[in-house]
């Protein structure tokens, strides 16, 4: 099957982007360096082309109704140009996909999801509709470019573009969009990204994407690509579909047990979800620290001391013990942190790993490496400052 092209494929091309096959794509995983592009993110700002995701429109009297069904997190009671993280939920509680949800006005949802699970979704929202007479559902997927600036100087950029805007900008909450007019087109802009940091998403038509990606490179924005983007997420914890999410864990055990909320209606899986909220699941995930060199990588095994809670095992491995472990998961995401010099990733473990800060060990290359359990993100970027 033929990969697809985001419009930008020929201005990667001209920035001598590494182009890789992604989720059905052909995207640019680098065009420098991903240590590079990373820490222009972190000190200053950098744009990303995003157009792989996708967008769906759910509208009309029943939207409330059927995305309340199929998602924890509330629905009825998001502001208009309000956004909120949320996950489609399969019938027994899995993640199908975790989205953003944009509410536009009363009855008009617009949904953004993983470029890997468009035609699932559009798919499972066409199967789930049928109970609902007063529904439409409209994929734009391909009508729409998605840009992302990101970066603690991404505000300046991006007002240095839309200057008429500037105030509105400037005052735009996080999580929350506005539309404007550029250039006699509607284009939405979000405060929202997937980096950590402060910066906006835009929404708008390919051509439109063109000119605004040309203008924000001429404007010292630094491109950046798949791969950063990665190890940003990784850095501040935020999930990535296909790692710490799938359909066969729940929200609770993919570490996003915040968005689960007991609301009136039954959606599916509450019942298992709201009592792995109470109680907790028998594995979540958990995020490490290497302490000794190395670099964890997605199916590497970890070993460890199993213990009934975090005080009754030592938080070191001593040297008799390390040939005593036991076998306890795989690590999910991990890569060099470009911030923290050193191995970071996530593991999905016994929950009684989770904040325990002990040793384990990540089987790299038939050698077993020490790492150490790690609370919360690895560094707190500069996102939220405007909430």
């Amino acid at each position: 099957m033929s990969l697809k092209r985001p419009t930008l494929y020929n201005e990667h091309k001209k920035l001598n982007a590494r182009m890789v096959p992604f989720a059905g794509w052909e995207m640019p995983v680098q065009y420098t360096s991903i240590i590079e592009e990373h820490l222009s993110v972190r000190n200053n700002a950098g744009i990303f082309d995003v157009s792989h995701m996708g967008e769906i429109v759910v509208k009309g009297k029943d939207t409330i109704s059927f995305l309340d069904k199929l998602t924890p997190n509330f629905i009825e009671d998001q502001k208009i140009h309000q956004i909120r993280y949320n996950a489609i939920l399969n019938h027994n509680g899995g993640v199908k996909d975790d989205v953003t949800i944009f509410r536009e006005d009363d009855y008009s949802f617009m949904i953004i999801v993983n470029a890997s699970n468009v035609e699932k979704i559009w798919q499972y929202f066409n199967e789930e509709k049928q109970n609902f007479s007063h529904l439409e559902i409209i994929n734009k997927s391909d009508e729409l470019s998605m840009l992302a600036i990101q970066g603690p100087e991404a505000e300046n950029k991006t007002i240095e573009i839309f200057k008429d805007y500037s105030h509105l900008l400037k005052e735009l909450k996080y999580y929350y969009f506005v539309d404007i007019t550029y250039k006699n087109e509607t284009i939405r802009i979000s405060r929202t990204g997937y980096t950590g940091e402060d910066g906006f998403e835009v929404l708008c038509n390919h051509n439109i994407a063109l000119e605004l990606w040309n203008e924000f490179i001429k404007n010292d924005t630094k491109p950046c690509g798949l791969g950063a983007r990665d190890s940003l997420r990784l850095e501040v914890l935020y999930p990535l579909y296909g790692h710490e999410l799938n359909e066969n864990r729940t929200p609770i055990e993919s570490g996003i047990g915040w968005i689960v909320k007991d609301k009136e209606i039954n959606y599916y899986g509450k019942e298992k979800l709201l009592n792995q909220k109470n109680y907790h699941p028998e594995k979540i995930i958990v995020p490490f620290k290497m302490i000794d060199k190395g670099i964890p990588r997605e199916g590497y095994k970890v070993y460890g001391k199993e213990f009934t809670s975090s005080y009754s095992s030592p938080p070191c491995l001593l040297p008799e013990m390390i040939t005593d472990l036991d076998y306890i998961g795989d690590v999910q995401s991990g890569l060099y942190s470009p911030s923290l010099k050193m191995g970071i990733g996530t593991a999905f473990l016994p929950y009684n790993f989770k904040n325990s800060e002990n040793e384990i060990l990540i089987e790299i290359r038939d050698k077993k490496i020490k790492a150490k359990i790690h609370k919360g993100p690895f560094i707190k970027g500069t996102a939220g400052k405007n909430k």
